[in-house]
């Protein structure tokens, strides 16, 4: 399982943009009420920067900045033993890249101070990192198990979030990128409406 100190199952930045990006627009498929979604994208985050986000809704959430320098996620989970308001544990940014500084450690909206735990890849080093030694009780094995890059993952959480039941066919073929049609989407919730819905996906996958 993935975790803060395991970390080998997570695929490398560029492929995990891409699964990040699936993972808004199904969101966007199951609610188009953006609050009640626990994934998003935002592909003009900053210059040359696109950021992924996770919010359950209960206090627990992640952000992710991809780059041409790799990818980084600092995340918070409120119910972990080393939660403590306004003091992250020393190890959560031992060695975290200067590079990733300003639009995500020091992002106000991310509330990085009250961080549980904290990884990430510099392409130039080739590897998932983190500060951590060993398995801690920092919440990271919970809320990064959906990067596992398997679509059954997502069928099972729309299950439990959502209370729907998705093909495992159709959440792979969003995986995939491949083209989405009002067919699908339709099939996956059939209260969408499709007046504002492409123009969304078009700022999570950052096409025209």
């Amino acid at each position: 399982m993935i975790n803060s100190a395991f970390l080998d199952d997570l695929p490398e930045p560029a492929k995990l943009e891409q699964l990040t990006q699936a993972l808004a627009v199904l969101d966007a498929i199951m609610s188009p009420e953006w609050w009640y979604r626990y994934y998003s994208f935002d592909a003009t985050w900053a210059l040359g920067e696109r950021m992924a986000s996770m919010r359950n809704g209960s206090g627990d959430h992640w952000n992710m900045v991809f780059s041409d320098a790799g990818a980084a996620l600092v995340g918070l989970a409120h119910e972990s033993s080393t939660f403590e308001p306004g003091n992250p544990k020393p190890w959560v940014f031992d060695g975290f890249p200067e590079v990733f500084e300003k639009n995500l450690r020091l992002e106000p909206a991310f509330e990085t101070e009250n961080s549980t735990f904290c990884i990430w890849h510099l392409i130039e080093e080739g590897q998932w990192k983190s500060g951590v030694e060993g398995p801690v009780d920092d919440g990271s094995a919970e809320l990064l198990n959906i990067l596992n890059g398997d679509p059954k993952t997502y069928v099972k959480f729309a299950e439990d979030y959502y209370e729907a039941e998705l093909a495992l066919k159709d959440v792979a073929h969003v995986y995939a990128h491949k083209p989405l049609t009002e067919t699908l989407v339709k099939r996956m919730n059939p209260d969408v409406e499709f007046s504002s819905f492409w123009e969304e996906i078009h700022s999570i996958l950052g096409t025209k």
